[in-house]
């Protein structure tokens, strides 16, 4: 279904925003609360803003490169998801406060124990700052045309406008578990290194 590019690109602006106040309340934990495994298991809050961080050091060079390598387009008002694209969004979006389905990451985005929680918020962001801006221009250009191959393979390329949503939608996802790790009782321990 087609949407306007404008309102689809602010909106997205504006999850990115309310993303940034989440991390920004974070700098408010101490780095035990940012690095203490939850007593379910899986990633601490640190490793999982990291995990964000590789998505981020992927796509956001590659959509920065793919812009500049296109020609600038604002007689294109209007986007429509690609199938792919379209798909893999509803794979990460949230539903209810709930991630639903989990997926194992990809080995590249699998956050390690050694991190310094303080640097991982900061470079997030730092990140954020820049998807904002990248946002900004791409309403000077045509979302539907432009490709970006994805990090799982090259050879597998989404519209710029699904990748935006994806990034997004998949922040929103792990911001749900983030909350979910606040809200449950936590061990006492580091994560394995």
């Amino acid at each position: 279904m087609k949407t306007d590019k404008k309102t689809l690109l602010q909106q997205l602006a504006r999850e990115v925003q309310l993303n940034i106040k989440e991390v920004q309340k974070l700098e408010d934990c101490s780095e035990g609360q940012l690095i203490v495994i939850p007593a379910t298991g899986g990633w601490n809050i640190a490793q999982v803003i990291e995990h964000l961080n590789t998505y981020n050091a992927y796509y956001l060079p590659a959509i920065q490169k793919a812009m500049k390598q296109a020609v600038a387009d604002k007689n294109c008002s209007t986007f429509k998801p690609g199938i792919l694209g379209d798909y893999f969004v509803k794979m990460m979006q949230p539903k209810n406060s709930s991630i639903g389905k989990r997926y194992k990451a990809a080995s590249r985005h699998i956050p390690t124990g050694d991190i310094n929680a303080r640097e991982v918020l900061k470079t997030y962001l730092n990140n954020q700052q820049r998807l904002l801006q990248l946002l900004d221009i791409a309403d000077g250009y045509n979302i539907n045309t432009i490709k970006i191959p994805t990090s799982i393979s090259s050879l597998i390329k989404l519209k710029l406008g699904d990748v935006f949503r994806f990034l997004i939608a998949h922040q929103q996802r792990h911001f749900v578990q983030i909350e979910h790790i606040l809200n449950t009782k936590i061990q006492l321990k580091q994560a394995p290194l």
